[in-house]
């Protein structure tokens, strides 16, 4: 009891922590850094033991603060002429360092935020959020449950004004999960963030509804409290043993329009559709409740968001393909990243028919342009949550509704391969004008040289007109020299012409060769894979026959067996006839009580049946008998 006290008595502190930073300016960073210094050293203790080659945490936290604050007024506070991706890549690695996170994460946040709401961002997301509960208004009422939980020693109150049936627990006596009222189902532990996706979805009675990764079912039977249980919830989920937790929830909530079922979200629409509404609450990197799963720090790369942003964009467009037109779809993550996010729903509108709508007025607007990538300008109505601004788990919520059946055409995408990129465009052109460049020196070159020969010429023809023709004579020769000199002087000229020519050829000539190697590659591959599609057909035809002679071989035996199996069966019912037969006709004579000679008697009798009888005789009075008559 007294541990629990002591626990939750913290989790007030640090919400009054938490409370104090978001009233602080962002910019003035120096008392922030200066108030929390000793707490974070304190935090960062055990780490420093784990590792001796740690440097002092509260070093690192006071030249993160510098940093930030030159990054801030780069202009006037930088040193000397340092570039700022210097400071930038100190500030990633002190970042990773501080906080534990991979650095790879850390340069992803800084090209969301600036430094300073980077910093605190990282900051909210080390510490823990409120413990929330959501009221089963199903069983009972939130003005009732405050009462009956105040009574337990839980101090508690009304979460906010956007939510009708969360409650903030402020300090708890008693196990929170374990009261009375947990196990009537009075209540749900659910984080304050994961109830806007089902506010914003706003479901009503009698609607079809599909959560298509419902585990454990926190929004499943949120969905099923506003919906007073009339209509029909189809709770689905990929993994069976998460399923199960759900289920349970289900029943202790007392839910009763709801399906679970476990399958892949994305074969949905072929097995079932038609919705009203849909829920995709997507599996995400779970960047945005870093201060829940601290080991989300070290695990998750950069990676992990690319492979779980493709798998996200196949679960959208399966979403939008199980609604009817005019249904609504609400897309939500626990994560801040823009690729899960942004890029996710625009790859939707692009794939489907549908539209964003407005949701969730207690909320950031959602990014329309990041560094290069620009996206829809209805995009400012999806909402995003931070821990630093709202006090709430990291989230992402977007609210679409399909106009249409069908698909829309893909958009245009850049081929690398047959298109040159900027960069090789630049390098080409300027390559190019180097060549120009190189050809016109050299044509102004021959063009100078030819007129210093001609003003040489000249002149030696004045000198040949003024001096005797013996000096001319001995100056032919010279002449002859300078004119051998001028085409020596030409040739190199010419010849670099011509080598650039013969460059610029064998360029083309090598480009010529490589498409059609290129091609003649191409070609071998589409025959190769033809030929191993003919194989792969043929194994299969093969198999297939294998497997029909196996069948009718099976086929075959079965029939024996059941044939065997028959006369066997036959056999015995004859067997057990007669035996029935025997016990027939003891009973029958056990209940005459007639002797065996008697039955033997009437048994002759009987097979006399058929023959003559003879009469009676009468006997004769007897001799004595005739002589008594006549006495008498």
């Amino acid at each position: 009891m007294a541990t629990t006290t002591t626990t939750t008595k913290r989790t007030l502190l640090l919400e009054e922590d938490d409370q104090e930073e978001e009233e602080e300016d962002g910019d003035d960073l120096g008392p922030l850094a200066e108030d929390q210094d000793e707490d974070l050293d304190h935090h960062h203790h055990q780490d420093d033991d784990d590792e001796g080659n740690l440097r002092n945490p509260g070093e690192v936290l006071r030249r993160i603060t510098k940093t930030v604050r030159i990054l801030g007024s780069f202009r006037e506070l930088r040193e000397g002429n340092r570039p700022r991706a210097e400071y930038l890549s100190q500030l990633s690695a002190d970042l990773s360092e501080y906080f534990g996170i991979l650095e790879e994460l850390v340069e992803l946040f800084l090209r969301m935020f600036s430094p300073t709401e980077c910093l605190e961002f990282l900051q909210a997301s080390d510490k823990p959020r409120p413990v929330v509960i959501r009221a089963n208004t199903l069983k009972t009422k939130r003005k009732d449950l405050l009462a009956a939980l105040s009574k337990r020693g839980v101090r508690c109150e009304p979460v906010a004004r956007w939510s009708n049936v969360g409650i903030k627990i402020s300090e708890s006596e008693v196990p929170v999960g374990a009261t009375p009222e947990y196990l009537a189902g009075h209540y749900m532990l659910q984080s304050a963030a994961s109830l806007c996706p089902v506010i914003a979805l706003d479901p009503q009675p009698n609607e079809r509804i599909l959560d298509v990764a419902a585990a454990p079912g926190g929004k499943t039977t949120y969905i099923a409290q506003l919906m007073r249980n009339a209509g029909t919830i189809v709770a689905n989920d990929l993994k069976k043993d998460r399923h199960k937790a759900t289920v349970a929830n289900l029943h202790r909530l007392g839910v009763t329009n709801a399906i679970a079922c476990v399958g892949d979200g994305r074969t949905i629409p072929g097995t079932i559709g038609g919705f009203d509404r849909v829920l995709l609450d997507a599996p995400c990197t779970g960047l945005g409740v870093m201060s829940r799963d601290p080991s989300i720090k070290g695990a998750r790369t950069l990676a992990d968001v690319t492979k779980l942003s493709h798998l996200q964009r196949q679960l959208i467009v399966a979403a939008l393909d199980a609604l009817k037109p005019g249904g609504i779809l609400v897309y939500s993550t626990c994560s801040v990243s823009v690729e899960e996010n942004e890029a996710v729903v625009q790859y939707a509108l692009d794939a489907r028919h549908c539209a964003l709508l407005p949701c969730l007025d207690h909320a950031t607007p959602a990014f329309q342009r990041y560094h290069r990538n620009r996206f829809h300008p209805s995009m400012g109505l999806a909402r995003r949550f931070y821990p630093h601004t709202h006090n709430m788990d990291g989230f992402f919520v977007a609210k679409l509704k399909k106009t249409s059946n069908g698909r829309r055409a893909p958009p245009e995408e850049e081929v690398h391969s047959e298109e040159p990129s900027l960069n090789d465009k630049k390098k080409r052109k300027s390559k190019e004008e180097d060549e120009d460049s190189f050809r016109n020196n050299n044509k102004k070159k021959m063009m100078m040289r030819d007129d210093e020969e001609e003003e040489e010429e000249d002149l030696s023809k004045k000198k040949t007109m003024e001096e005797p023709s013996a000096v001319n004579k001995k100056k032919k020769p010279m002449m002859a020299k300078r004119k051998t000199n001028s085409d020596v002087k030409k040739q190199p000229a010419e010849t670099a012409v011509a080598e650039t020519a013969v460059a610029e050829t064998a360029v083309a000539e090598t480009a010529v060769a490589e498409t059609a190697v290129a091609e003649t590659a191409v070609a071998e591959t589409a025959v190769a894979e033809t030929a191993v599609a003919e194989t792969a057909v043929a194994e299969t035809a093969v198999a297939e026959t294998a497997v029909a002679e196996t069948a009718v071989a099976e086929t075959a035996v079965a029939e024996t067996a059941v044939a065997s199996k028959k006369k066997k069966e036959e056999e015995e019912h004859s067997v057990n006839k007669k035996k029935k037969t025997m016990r027939m006709m003891m009973t029958k004579r056990k209940n005459n009580n007639v002797p065996a000679k008697t039955a033997v008697a009437s048994k002759k009798e009987v097979e006399v049946e058929g023959c003559e009888k003879k009469p009676p005789r009468t006997a004769t009075p007897s001799l004595k008998r005739r002589k008594f008559s006549s006495h008498s």
